[in-house]
């Protein structure tokens, strides 16, 4: 009895490890290819499109991106970096497609798809157990490493740039809730209320603190029932931008209206983006 026991146990291990070798089975080797030959320098279009979420879709302006949609702003240059690094992934193996189940795989329906103008990579979800994943490519599936926090889990609003606003932005009024500037004729910043012995380098250096403002994340939001002041920014290109404060403390949070996306600012943003300064770095007293 203990005999055919011990055989038993001796086939199931070796069933168990025939299985494990056709799952996990690396396919055909191509270690010094990438997945397309395509040169990112030269990409100027991206769509991304993840199951369950809004499309993103991604031009290129010069040395800069844009997202057209879904929130039709500067994109964030990190993510595009990354959607862009996703046409040069190693390959680690290849399957025909007749090798693949592409539903056991992801790919049908794909976790994410990234169109390149023309060439359209389809990618299935991440494998927690060897770290890679497979992306299909035409008729052809490949193995590529998958190290964690990929872009093909990002959200729409993790695109969006972290800084605040477009660079090199000109401003005609900064409206908070105990302080306004307005630029006047002979431009130059007044402040209303003003400090006694307001500088025009205080001023500026909070114009500047705006223009240079980014957010550690951005994410889509709600509009917020906690309203613990407004902010408009007021452009010279015509455009007004308005903010609402939801926190003041730990850490600055702003609910930009329109877009209905939430930023959260770095621990010093309710000093910096709030209060004029005085040299030594305290808030001016009027």
């Amino acid at each position: 009895m203990r005999r055919y026991l011990w055989i038993n146990l001796v086939l199931a291990v070796v069933l168990i490890g025939a299985a494990a070798v056709i799952w996990l089975h690396p396919g055909r080797s191509n270690k010094h290819r990438h997945l397309t030959d395509l040169h990112t320098d030269r990409i100027t279009h991206i769509v991304f499109r993840h199951r369950g979420q809004a499309t993103v879709e991604l031009q290129r302006d010069g040395d800069r991106w844009m997202m057209q949609k879904p929130y039709p702003m500067p994109a964030n240059p990190v993510q595009v970096r990354k959607l862009l690094h996703l046409t040069n992934e190693q390959i680690l193996g290849s399957y025909s497609l007749e090798q693949v189940d592409r539903k056991k795989v992801g790919l049908d329906p794909p976790l994410a798809t990234v169109d390149y103008a023309g060439t359209r990579l389809a990618f299935g979800a991440a494998n927690l157990v060897t770290h890679d994943r497979l992306a299909q490519l035409d008729k052809q599936v490949y193995r590529i490493a998958d190290l964690g926090d990929s872009v093909l889990e990002a959200s729409p609003a993790s695109f969006v740039s972290l800084k605040l606003l477009p660079d090199n932005t000109m401003f005609k009024a900064i409206i908070l809730p105990n302080l306004q500037l307005d630029l006047d004729v002979a431009n130059e910043w007044q402040a209303k209320p003003a400090p006694a012995k307001l500088k025009a380098d205080t001023m500026q250096a909070l114009v500047d603190n705006w223009r240079e403002a980014q957010a550690l994340w951005v994410r889509a939001a709600k509009p917020p029932t906690v309203n613990r002041g407004r902010i408009t920014l007021k452009l010279k290109n015509g455009k007004t931008v308005r903010f609402i404060i939801v926190q003041h403390r730990p850490n600055l949070i702003l609910f930009r209206q329109g877009v209905n996306l939430s930023y959260l600012m770095p621990p010093d943003a309710t000093t910096k983006l709030l209060q004029l300064q005085s040299g030594s770095g305290k808030a001016a007293t009027q």
